[in-house]
């Protein structure tokens, strides 16, 4: 940390020597003027990065953020009066101040109140403790904002550095215009070579990006995700953003003769580049399915074609009027429908799957997703407007802000950067921002006016594509990927370059010629400096850790690290073996620092009950179910474990699932049936399913839900109730089959009531449900009632309505089922050869046939339907044996008639 932070002094050091030399000059020409206005909001918000890294003492930090100091107090305990966690020798109980009894701390409060101010007793130092090391920065984690400043450095030394390179004048004319053409020429080839790579990695996908690199949230190779391209990034979203960046300079190459080529002879080959390339980038941003990248790509090809069109319309405006723009206007078509074609033909499958993107948009839990990040981030900022709770610390304190139900995906990012930023770097971080993007913006808007015709849609095409990535940072975090971050860098700062060095009448401002070697050398220093730290970075990136902490030194060094994670106290409870009450402080920081972790809440109310806190541990069950309705992840809730809960919580598990199914979480009507499945109270259970179809917002969903609800009823034994359910399902679904089904053979077919069984089946075929299943249902009731002629005469209708499907197997043996318990052998075997039709592979059918055939003393027949069947399954000694005992039957029957006859 030390370390980390000399770089970042050193460097800022440095980028102030590199401002005081450059503004001390203000009697030689600057290729580009107004420095200040640029260099003031960025150094300040380094500065304001550096701040948030600096310990504070108590006092000014409950001025400067009252809700951090309420943090570190419940994360730390005993802060700000001693170093939590300083002594590992100690045991946790007499780190937080607890007695050794066998008794249950009061719970920490669960809200971060910004006007709420500490005890006056936490201002007052024991003696012999050191005040200065219980200092808190602003950040929450220093080491997640350490590293973020280096990037953030790094990018603007990058951005400074296009943008004055060189500082002394260039040797030859022109130098400022072949300097950016050589930049965007590099930036063309990456983004053809990048958009290639995606294009070719979805065709040949083998479960790895670039087909070698599996990412840590994978864990193994994926191949199933070939539906989407992802090129070089983990994330098909970052994939579409950056090459969004570079689609409006390869547009604006295929549509004008711009300065990018040095002589007119040579834009017909720059021309074909950037068709190529501009295909390449339509394919890969349409396969990569990302909505963002979609619109951005869209509206960044919107303004470069419109500065297209009105180029055209006004440079043909004195030649003969409206007749000379139509073909400025068809060529642009012309391009349109070359580059579509292309795209098409190189991706037969984008319209396909575009298609079940935009129907997914808004059904997909993913858009929700979103708008519930977007929402929790505002409360997030409310307690932590001003300085915000350190670049780069959203992860760890976002899950205390996340509104149930409990997801196990971790949410790293707010998937809006603004917001984000402003939850990071507070309403002061935003503030510099938008005043950086304003010095620049007003800058570029002056030197529109002053382009030539060959650079101005180059810097059209630039601000295009910033704009698209500003854009799609409303919904994800691509800048926050390095890639995308540099490229944006360089395109600013080429885009600003171009604005400010170039003249109306084609000419260039020149650099000034002053001594740069020292401040060279301090901008070289620190480069090396940010180098060395960035090397001796952990190589397992944060959050994953090489290993699970596995002594209480370790666990007690992550809680100081990262004070606002949950999980290091949760290690800490199960590795400290001090007093119980120890244990249950460190699950209750970490049930308030992640109130919808069931593993958390599951285990903080085991230990309250264990300690005699009945009542404390209803109510984290409660919640617990609660945040997370599902059977599967809470230990208390499988087959075998249900028999063993006691009455009280039963009733907190269901008083859970009850508040889950209020709030409409997905998956509590279910799971909460299950429960009660699990314990055989079948009424409660069909109650649940009724009350879950009324709340059910499909017609298909609901008469699902009702179904399931009456054959809980009929195991309940309600049988009015189960039949209620039935037809209230065929209301609401008339053509679905199925609540017919379940009137006729569940409630009718035990009554024998044929006449009703019958009107219910006619109200069905007059609902245009399926004839087939209805018959089939008809015809139980029949076979209740011992018709044998009725039961054939519907399974006989239900056959003829379903020619060819796999349901003729099943009536076919049904109807020889039914002539063989009729006696009716013959017709029984009539029936089995039909099924054998069906069937012919199938050994089971064969010899049953030629068990009927030998019922009917069909000897011959059977015996080679039977040696077929043994032939198809020649493992099974069953059908061997009854084999050779038809053989000794029937050589025994012809020895004894042959003995008959010679008597005779």
């Amino acid at each position: 940390m030390i370390i980390q932070l000399a770089g970042l002094r050193l460097a800022s050091a440095a980028c102030d020597t590199l401002s005081a030399r450059l503004l001390a000059i203000e009697d030689t020409p600057q290729a580009f003027p107004g420095l200040r206005p640029l260099l003031m909001p960025a150094a300040f918000f380094i500065a304001l990065i550096l701040f948030q890294l600096i310990p504070l003492p108590f006092a000014l930090e409950r001025m400067l953020s009252p809700s951090t100091c309420h943090l570190y107090a419940t994360s730390l305990p005993g802060w700000p009066e001693r170093d939590s966690y300083s002594d590992p020798a100690v045991s946790g109980s007499r780190q937080v101040g607890l007695r050794e009894q066998n008794t249950v701390p009061v719970l920490p409060d669960r809200t971060f109140p910004t006007n709420q101010s500490h005890e006056a007793s936490a201002l007052r130092s024991p003696a012999g403790i050191d005040a200065i090391s219980r200092w808190r920065p602003i950040s929450i984690a220093p080491a997640l904002t350490g590293t973020a400043a280096l990037k953030l450095i790094a990018y603007c030394c990058l951005f400074f550095l296009v943008l004055f390179y060189p500082f002394p004048r260039y040797p030859r004319p022109l130098g400022e215009r072949r300097f950016c053409r050589r930049l965007l020429k590099i930036i063309l080839i990456m983004g053809l070579a990048v958009g290639s790579i995606g294009l070719l990695e979805q065709a040949f996908w083998n479960g790895a990006i670039l087909w070698l690199y599996v990412p840590y949230d994978w864990g193994q190779p994926q191949p199933g995700l070939d539906s989407r391209a992802l090129g070089p990034f983990v994330n098909p979203n970052h994939f579409a953003a950056y090459l969004n960046l570079i689609l409006p300079l390869a547009l604006a190459g295929a549509l004008f003769q711009t300065f990018l080529s040095r002589r007119r002879n040579s834009g017909d080959s720059l021309r074909l580049l950037c068709f190529g390339a501009v295909s390449i980038l339509f394919s890969a941003v349409a396969l990569s399915l990302s909505r963002g990248g979609w619109m951005g790509g869209f509206l960044a090809a919107s303004m470069v074609i419109w500065a297209a069109l009105l180029a055209r319309w006004r440079g043909q405006s004195g030649r003969g009027g409206i007749w000379w723009r139509i073909p400025g206007a068809l060529y642009v078509v012309l391009v349109l429908c070359i580059v579509a074609g292309s795209a098409l033909y190189t991706a037969p499958t984008v319209p396909t799957a575009v298609s079940a993107r935009l129907e997914a948009t808004i059904e997909e839990p993913d858009f929700y997703s979103r708008i519930g990040y977007w929402r929790d981030s505002l409360a997030l900022i409310r307690d932590f407007p001003a300085l915000g709770v350190g670049l780069g610390c959203f992860q760890d304190l976002f899950p205390r802000y996340q509104s149930p139900p409990w997801t196990a995906s971790s949410v790293r990012e707010a998937h809006n950067d603004y917001l984000e930023l402003l939850a990071e770097a507070g309403v002061a971080g935003l503030a510099l921002l938008l005043w950086f993007c304003l010095a620049a913006g007003s800058r570029i808007y002056r030197g529109l006016r002053t382009l030539p015709a060959e650079v101005l849609p180059v810097v059209v095409a630039l601000i295009a594509g910033l704009f698209a990535m500003a854009f799609q940072e409303l919904f994800d975090f691509a800048l926050q990927i390095p890639a995308n971050a540099v490229l944006f860098t360089i395109l600013l700062a080429i885009a600003l370059r171009l604005c400010g060095a170039t003249r109306g009448d084609g000419s260039e401002e020149s650099y000034p010629a002053f001594t740069v070697r020292r401040v060279a050398g301090g901008v070289g220093a620190a480069a090396m400096v940010l180098i060395v730290v960035a090397l001796g970075q952990d190589r397992t990136p944060y959050p994953y850790l090489p290993a699970l902490p596995r002594d209480a030194r370790t666990a007690q060094a992550l809680i100081r690290e990262h004070p606002a994670r949950s999980m290091p106290h949760l290690w800490y409870a199960a590795l400290e073996h001090g007093s119980a009450a120890g244990q249950i402080r460190e699950l209750a920081i970490a049930a308030s620092l992640d109130p919808n972790n069931p593993l958390i809440l599951d285990r903080y109310a085991q230990a309250l009950a264990a300690n005699g806190a009945t009542d404390s541990a209803l109510a984290e069950l409660t919640r617990s179910v609660f945040v997370n309705p599902s059977m599967a992840d809470h230990f208390y809730l499988q087959s075998d474990m249900i028999p063993w809960l006691s009455i009280e919580e039963r009733k907190a598990i269901d008083a859970g699932f009850q508040m889950a199914i209020a709030h409409k979480f997905n998956g509590a009507s279910p799971a909460l049936a299950a429960f009660w499945a699990d314990l055989h109270h079948d009424a409660a259970e069909a109650d649940v399913l009724a009350q879950a179809s009324s709340a059910a917002d499909q017609p298909s969903r609901q008469a699902e839900l009702l179904l399931q609800a009456g054959t809980a009823y009929l195991q309940a034994g309600e049988t009015a109730r189960a039949a209620a359910a039935f037809k209230q399902a065929a209301r609401i679904e008339p053509s679905n089959p199925k609540p017919y089904e379940y009137l006729v053979t569940q409630i009718l077919a035990p009554r024998r009531d044929i006449d009703s069984a019958r009107a219910v089946v006619q109200i069905g075929l007059n609902n245009d449900a399926d004839p087939f299943r209805l018959y089939l249902s008809l015809a139980q009731v029949y076979e209740r009632l011992g018709d044998v002629s009725g039961a054939e005469a519907a399974l006989l209708q239900a056959a003829r309505l379903n020619p060819g499907d796999r349901y003729d197997y099943d009536t076919l043996m049904r109807l020889a089922d039914l002539e063989i318990r009729a006696k009716h052998f013959d017709k029984a075997a009539f029936w089995m050869r039909q099924a054998v039709e069906v069937r012919p592979g199938s050994a089971e059918v064969l010899y049953q046939l030629a068990l009927a055939e030998e019922t009917d003393y069909e000897y011959g027949q059977a015996l080679r339907d039977l040696a077929r069947a043994i032939s198809l399954a020649p493992q099974d000694a069953g059908m061997r044996n009854h084999y050779r005992d038809m053989l000794r039957m029937i050589a025994a029957h012809s020895d004894h008639n042959h003995s008959s006859n010679v008597v005779r």
